[in-house]
This record gives C-alpha cells, structure tokens and sequence, in this order.
C-alpha cells in the first residue's frame, strides 16, 4: 500500500490520482481512502524529508521530533492508495 501526504486540500483527489499513477497503472487503482489523523505524523515526517517544495507549507521542520507532526496532523490530509486486488 502506499501512503501519500497531500498539501493542497483542494486538489486532493487529483493529487493522489497523479501519485498513484506514477507508482502503478491507474488501471490497478481500485480505491484511495484518507488516513486518520492519529496515524499520519510519521508519513508527514517522511513526506517532508523526501519533498522539498512542501516544506515552506508545514510548519514544522523536517528534523523536528514525531510528536511535533503529532500535533499538526489533523491539519494534512493524508492517502491511502490500495490497489485492486
């Protein structure tokens, strides 16, 4: 499964079309739900560490303990692209 961190709360859906297709046919896309907040901190913290043009939009710095993307989570949609089967 892969997990997507999106920025732009208005362009999610096409967002996580684009990253999933870039990571599989969208043909095999069979379903993308969004994460709970609880779980998204540790994706956020990857997310940043592997894409520099987000940082300015996180208000935390990519080094900066769990707990600190812990609190912003709730802020950042995050993705859940599950193939079909």
């Amino acid at each position: 499964m892969d997990k997507v961190a999106i920025v732009n709360p208005d362009d999610l859906e096409k967002e996580a079309l684009a990253a999933a297709a870039e990571a599989r046919s969208l043909a095999a896309l069979s379903e993308v739900e969004e994460v709970e907040p609880g779980d998204r901190a540790p994706i956020l913290r990857r997310y940043l560490e592997v894409a520099p043009g987000a940082r300015p939009h996180v208000p935390v710095d990519r080094h900066a303990p769990l707990v600190e993307f812990e609190r912003i989570a709730g802020q950042f949609p995050v993705f859940q692209i599950i193939p079909a089967a």
